[in-house]
Parts: C-alpha cells; structure tokens; sequence
C-alpha cells in the first residue's frame, strides 16, 4: 500500500465527509477519478475508518436539573431546511507527474525526440544490452527486458533516478510480459491464417497467380501487423507501469486504444518508419534510432495513464 496515495485518499475522504457525502457517494467519486474497483477496495475501507469523526465523551454524572423560574413554553417546532447537496471535492487522481505531452503526432515525437537526446547513453545502453541478451538467449528473455525497457524510459519520463541496468526490472514481470507477447501473436497468427490458406490453395494451380496473391497478402498481413501492433500499443508499458497482469494489460490498451485508432495507427506506422530509419540509411545507425520508437510509445502512452502507479 503507497502511503502517499492514501494521504491523499484520507484527505478527500475527509473533505467529502465534512461536505454530508456517505460511504457511497465517495466510492463512486474515486471510481469515477480514475481509481480501479482493487484500489478501492484497498485503500477506502482504511481511509474512511481513519477519518471517522471522534465523539466528545459524555461527562461522568449528570449535572443537576435546575427548575427553571418561570415556566418554560414549548418551542414551536420549525422543520429545518433540507440542507442543499454539497458535491464532494474532486476525487484524487493518481500522483501528479511532468505534464504529459500534447496530444498529436508531432507533439508526440518533439517529446519523446528531446526526452532521448537528453539521455541517449543510458536508453541506448538499455536498448542494446536487452538486444543481446535476448540474442543470446535466443528471444526468451525478449519479452520480459522489452517491459525493462519501457520502466526505464517511463522513469526517464517521469524524472525518476534511472539507468541503463533497470531493463533488468523486466523479470519481475516475465509471465506477464510473454502473456502479451503470446496473446498478441496467436491474434496476429488468426487473422492472417485465412490469407496463407488462399496463397497455399492458389500455389497448386497457376504459378503466376500465385506470386501476385503472394504479393497481396504479404501487404495484407502488414497492414494486419499495424492493426494489432495499434491495439496492443499500451499492454506492455501498463504492465512495466504496474497497472496489472497480461489479461488486464491487453483489456485496457484495447479499449483505449481503439478510442482513438485511427490517430494511434498512424503514430504506429510513423514509429516504426523512424526507428528503422537508421537501418536504411546506415546499418549502423539503427542502433541509435530504434530506441527511439519505444520513447514515442511511452510518451503517447503517458498522454493517457498519469503517472504515479508504479512501484519503484
């Protein structure tokens, strides 16, 4: 449990209480703030118990009943005012990070170009250490130190003291992070299988034909890639910002994700283009601009999860 968010938590607790809102009403509140049905069932039980109002202790004996000297005349009795709804103070978000980035692709790349250049020795560093132990390992460990990679560059975002070793925090996520991976290529594998059955079918016939429907669905399942790749956009750096397992990785990047498709389609594609820039031009140079993609995805990503979950 983060004591911080429960200060917090406490606070806005106490604001809505001091305002006549129930248990309920501040539960839907948090809900509604952007708080997960486990994180409140975490931390409100705790907060509210904390905030209860303390009741004065009634004195010992009771004081003497004093007759009064004249009689006294009933009150007439005067129905209160039905006090006026006071809406609760806003329900507390999740730690405040920087600012996140304004929304739009170029935005986008001017942030996350600046957050690389700013400390390209320590995400290139990263970058290529997972490189070669996922060679190396022959890709096991890719899935895991890609997670490493995205709490590194998130850090980065965030201002958070990071370097270049903590793509090794990955492993702590290794099940989760190969659940994506695996959800993502048996999704990828589905859509396309029909298109490879068709290339299969047409190979035993005309060899011509079968080239140019080769041709076709090699760009179909591209574009299938790209789909894919736009909908599981956020499921790795969620799980590398501590915000859930595989399954509710994937959940939330997919509802997210196809929210706005069509701008984060085109982020995708421009992604990719620019981190395999330095390939095309120069071998080399794709060291220095693959890093790059996963700077854009973290900061897209950080445009719509605040900072303030993970755990460091």
């Amino acid at each position: 449990m983060d004591p911080t968010r429960l200060a917090q938590l406490k606070d806005y607790v106490k604001q809505s209480r001091d305002a006549g809102q129930t248990y309920d009403q501040v539960r839907a509140a948090i809900l509604g703030g952007g708080w997960t049905d486990d994180e409140v069932n975490e931390y409100l039980p705790l907060a509210w118990a904390e905030t209860e109002p303390v009741m004065a202790a009634p004195p010992a004996v009771a004081p003497p009943v004093v007759a009064p000297a004249t009689p006294v005349v009933a009150p007439t009795y005067a129905a209160p005012a039905a006090p006026a709804y006071a809406a609760p103070a806003a329900a507390p978000a999740y730690a405040a990070g920087p600012a996140p980035a304004g929304s739009g692709l170029g935005a986008w790349i001017s942030s996350a170009w600046e957050m690389y250049t700013d400390a390209v020795g320590p995400i290139l560093g990263g970058a290529i250490i997972g490189a070669l132990v996922s060679v190396v390992t022959l890709g096991i460990c890719l899935p895991p130190l890609t997670v490493g990679l995205y709490r590194m560059i998130l850090k980065r975002h965030d201002e958070k003291p990071f370097a270049a070793g903590d793509v090794f925090e990955g492993f702590r996520y290794f099940w989760s992070a190969w659940g994506v991976f695996l959800v993502v290529f048996a999704a990828s594998l589905v859509v396309a299988l029909p298109f490879g059955l068709i290339v299969a079918f047409a190979a035993k016939g005309d060899s011509n034909a079968a080239q140019g429907l080769a041709v076709l669905v090699n760009g179909v399942q591209i574009v299938i890639s790209f789909v894919v790749s736009t909908l599981a956009l956020f499921a790795m750096p969620l799980i590398a910002d501590d915000r859930g397992g595989a399954i509710a990785a994937i959940t939330t990047s997919f509802n997210t994700a196809r929210a706005d498709f069509f701008n984060l389609l085109i982020a995708v594609v421009v992604a990719q283009i620019i981190g395999v820039a330095g390939g095309v031009a120069c071998g080399v140079g794709a060291l220095f601009t693959a890093p790059l993609t996963p700077c854009i995805i973290a900061v897209i990503y950080r445009s719509r999860f605040p900072a303030g979950t993970m755990q460091v």
